[in-house]
């Protein structure tokens, strides 16, 4: 994609930061020696909506040294409308949490619980993102997609979290007992069709994609598309929490 969408994509995300600036592309969150890169890898059609897929690394900190890769999706009529909204959801929901298991700060609005893995206690901040729709020969008349968002995560055992049956499946790898990890859980469901992806610190964990194949597919006619950001925070960990 160009620079100049690439600048655009950065410069939201940076305004969702209240300290944040932007040094040669490179944001600087403002919280906990945390650095961002921002890329629009990619646009496609999507029915009569642009899909925008923006890419994120971030690094420092807690985190340490290594850049470490996220992602997200947004919708709209038009490129750069997909582009800003796309990053504002990110933002709005998900850099809560690194502010939350990255900084230590109190975020009311993000969830957390305490778990076990491996024998080692962690802290979970976590958050999640989700949309649905209906396609046209789903007869949906004039429901609204929303509810099938709920009914979703009843299926799934996921009300309010897929994180907790992720964590618990003993599927991922070893996670450090020294510094936070960053885990995401995207599920996108149809009738005929189940997409599973479980990342630890950006990199994916094939053993998790059957986590979830028990669990009964959507309605026909029906998408429905489930995501969640967490921080996984060793209770050993140098940060405080309340």
């Amino acid at each position: 994609m160009s620079e100049d969408i690439d600048a655009l994509l950065t410069e939201i995300i940076a305004r969702h930061f209240p300290d944040a600036r932007i040094v040669d592309g490179i944001i600087e969150l403002g919280f906990a020696d945390l650095e961002m890169v921002c890329q629009v890898h990619a646009v496609h059609d999507f029915g009569p909506y642009k899909c925008a897929s923006l890419y994120f690394n971030a690094w420092g900190g807690e985190l340490g040294p290594e850049p470490v890769f996220m992602s997200f999706t947004g919708y709209a009529e038009e490129t750069r409308a997909a582009v800003i909204t796309g990053a504002c959801n990110w933002a709005c929901s998900f850099g809560p949490v690194l502010r939350a298991g990255l900084g230590g700060e109190q975020q009311p609005g993000v969830g957390r619980f305490d778990v076990s893995l491996g024998g080692d206690p962690v802290h979970v901040f976590v958050d999640a993102l989700d949309r649905a729709m209906f396609f046209a020969e789903s007869d949906a008349g004039a429901r609204d997609p929303v509810t099938l968002i709920p009914a979703a995560r009843a299926r799934f055992n996921a009300s309010p979290w897929l994180m907790r049956s992720v964590l618990a499946s003993g599927r991922l790898p070893r996670l450090a007992r020294d510094c936070p990890a960053i885990v995401s859980v995207f599920v996108s469901d149809m009738f005929d069709q189940r997409v599973v992806e479980v990342k630890v610190d950006g990199t994916d964990c094939v053993l998790a994609q059957d986590v979830f194949a028990h669990v009964d597919r959507a309605p026909r006619g029906s998408m429905v598309l489930l995501r969640e950001l967490a921080v996984v925070v060793p209770r050993t960990s140098s940060l405080s929490f309340g």
